[in-house]
């Protein structure tokens, strides 16, 4: 009898939706079984609430038993939630892009970009993709800068100003945790992204018990577009290795 391939599913950021992972899943598509999940308040999900937490975004992910949670971002926060809530749900996990502790500074800085989008959801849409696309790359890869900035400002405004407040402290909410996570977790996280930057990438690592960490050079926040080469290659080793180690 044929073996059941992995479970795959790739959960995406604050104010994106599942279609982020277009240049991503062909390849693993071809390799495992992959779901890509719309969190709740984005995409055709229902509307998400203010003063929502991570658990609230985790609990309305529907994951099958043993599978592997491939998270940028928010999303990988909320695969973090998930190994700490459902252990028996999580196989591993790949964390892309995704925040460790904010220091004072990060934390008011985040703090600040939120307020901005709260008073003017347009200039806190246009000083997202400013942050998420270097100079170089939305020059060469203009249409799909100009597509993610209508993806944003055609969001919930409710629902996106929820998830940007969890955002905003979610790091709180599952941090002191972290130790107890079992499953195996790899971090990747690009050297020019001054949001989940590769300090944070190194207190993940050093937190998580089972976990490694690396940095792309040349990149910024969006890997699984701006990279994804390295973010498919990322996730084949990982699962791959991890699934080795269970049949053994």
């Amino acid at each position: 009898m044929a073996q059941a391939r992995p479970q795959v599913a790739l959960i995406h950021g604050l104010g994106l939706d599942r279609g982020m992972w277009r240049r991503c899943a062909p390849e693993l598509n071809r390799r495992f079984e992959v779901r890509t999940v719309d969190l709740l308040g984005h995409g055709d999900r229902s509307a998400a609430p203010m003063g929502l937490s991570l658990r609230d975004l985790a609990g309305a992910v529907d994951l099958a038993a043993g599978t592997h949670v491939v998270g940028f971002s928010l999303g990988g926060l909320v695969a973090l939630r998930l190994a700490l809530d459902c252990p028996g749900l999580v196989r591993s996990m790949v964390v892309v892009s995704t925040i460790g502790l904010r220091t004072a500074t990060e934390r008011m800085r985040i703090r600040q970009r939120f307020a901005a989008a709260q008073r003017n959801h347009d200039d806190g849409v246009d000083e997202m993709i400013g942050r998420w696309f270097r100079t170089e790359w939305r020059e060469r890869d203009a249409p799909l800068a100009d597509e993610l900035a209508t993806l944003l400002r055609r969001q919930d405004r409710g629902s996106y100003l929820a998830c940007y407040d969890l955002f905003c402290r979610a790091d709180l909410e599952i941090w002191p945790w972290l130790g107890a996570i079992e499953a195996p977790v790899t971090a990747i996280t690009g050297a020019d992204d001054g949001g989940a930057t590769p300090a944070m990438l190194e207190k993940l690592v050093t937190t998580l018990p089972h976990a490694a960490g690396s940095v792309v050079p040349g990149a910024a926040h969006l890997l699984p577009l701006e990279r994804p080469d390295i973010v498919t290659r990322t996730v084949i080793d990982h699962v791959e290795a991890v699934e080795r180690r269970v049949r053994a």
